[in-house]
């Protein structure tokens, strides 16, 4: 097994996350009459039509923050996509201007909320009744300073609040290397970051 660093040590059974995480994206807003939630390896969400929000995630035996801040994660888009009132359905209106707008609730869910000390005063009595063994002797004050933690990770999806968006520049400065020729396809694994030639603002 692996720990988180606070002693979150053992095994988290994926039927129990799948519970908690359900009951979060209830304590969101999220509507089950006008959506569903789905396992799947990579979590995402869709807009199948305008009472059809379906969001997926999946969990790793051994460390439930991941589910559970996809969870939250999801929820967030979810929840803009359930927002649009039923007057705009079927026009432009009810669509979002933008992914970085769309993104920005799902953030806004991940971490200011979902990594704050209120949020987790509710809720960490709820994942210790469902977890008992692997989360005894954790307080609440050093579970929230773990998910606060920021540390390296190769994973965006998995990164803290503040190197996510050092994954997102990243990434956007070797696409712009890409399209410009500065950097080749074939290059990419050992690239470092660079720099566009042009001014991105």
């Amino acid at each position: 097994t692996r720990t988180t660093g606070i002693g979150l040590a053992g095994v988290f059974p994926a039927q129990e996350q799948e519970a908690f995480c359900r009951e979060l994206l209830t304590g969101m807003g999220f509507s089950f009459v006008r959506g569903r939630a789905d396992r799947s390896t990579h979590p995402f969400t869709t807009m199948i039509g305008e009472d059809d929000v379906r969001l997926t995630l999946r969990f790793q035996p051994d460390n439930p923050l991941s589910a559970i801040f996809a969870a939250l994660h999801e929820g967030g888009h979810a929840l803009y996509d359930q927002g649009f009132p039923a007057t705009l359905h079927d026009t432009l209106l009810a669509e979002a201007p933008s992914t970085g707008l769309h993104e920005a609730q799902a953030r806004l869910w991940e971490n200011n909320v979902g990594r704050s000390g209120p949020f987790w005063t509710f809720w960490f009595r709820r994942l210790r009744e469902l977890f008992p063994d692997a989360i005894r002797g954790v307080t609440p004050e050093a579970f929230l300073a773990e998910i606060n933690r920021v540390r390296n990770d190769l994973v965006r999806v998995s990164a803290d609040e503040v190197t996510y968006n050092l994954h997102i520049l990243m990434r956007f400065r070797l696409e712009v290397g890409l399209f410009e020729g500065a950097l080749q396809a074939k290059d990419l694994a050992a690239a470092p970051s660079p720099r566009s030639s042009r001014r991105t603002g």
